[in-house]
């Protein structure tokens, strides 16, 4: 006999293992990560991205208790989801910023304000960013 599936929350996604990451931390995380991209030349942050891509984290989301979700499986996110998540779909809202001279990229964060707090490109990437303190 196998477990009764999992209720969805109120707004219709499935309840994670830990509460979304406020927009504060997101940022603070995304600028940390931007940080370690300038400071090692984008080489360091890269094979520190690779192996903490393993981890359902990013160097920054890591060192501030956050990690990613996938919505699909309720699980942390895999290693695959996470280089797509950072490499496809993130590179797609930078690009989208660039096109659009930085009106994009509010267009991509704006959702961190609302109550899934998830970014474009985390609903392109089916996940949710979470914090694992809780």
């Amino acid at each position: 006999m196998g477990a009764a599936p999992a209720r969805p929350s109120p707004n219709g996604l499935p309840k994670p293992p830990a509460p979304p990451a406020g927009p504060g931390r997101r940022v603070a995380a995304g600028l940390l990560d931007l940080a370690l991209f300038v400071v090692t030349l984008g080489v360091g942050w890269a094979v520190w991205s690779w192996r903490r891509w393993a981890d359902a984290t990013t160097p920054g989301q890591g060192l501030l208790g956050l990690g990613v979700v996938d919505l699909g499986t309720r699980r942390p996110a895999t290693r695959r989801r996470m280089a797509e998540r950072t490499l496809v779909y993130q590179g797609l809202a930078l690009l989208l910023g660039v096109v659009t001279l930085g009106l994009g990229w509010l267009y991509c964060v704006a959702p961190l304000v609302g109550p899934n707090r998830r970014t474009i490109y985390d609903e392109w990437a089916r996940v949710l960013v979470v914090d694992r303190r809780s």
